[in-house]
């Protein structure tokens, strides 16, 4: 890992054969487009739905604290 010489200084990953081989590609240049995973239409509605899913798993904070001793 090493970081780029750009504005924020941005972290750099690489990879190993292990992953490539894991994944039966022989270069990086097989891997998928990324433009094929970005999908803005459904970003908003998918955020949406995530916090919804996170705001009913949310506790109060009476369901937190911890019972008094008697």
């Amino acid at each position: 890992m090493d970081r780029a010489d750009q504005p924020g200084r941005p972290i750099l990953y690489g990879t190993t054969k292990a992953f490539l081989d894991h994944f039966a590609l022989a270069t990086l240049d097989d891997l998928p487009e990324t433009t094929l995973f970005e999908n803005e239409d459904n970003l908003e509605e998918e955020t949406r739905l995530l916090f919804e899913k996170l705001d009913g798993q949310r506790l109060s904070f009476d369901e937190l604290a911890l019972p008094e001793d008697s």
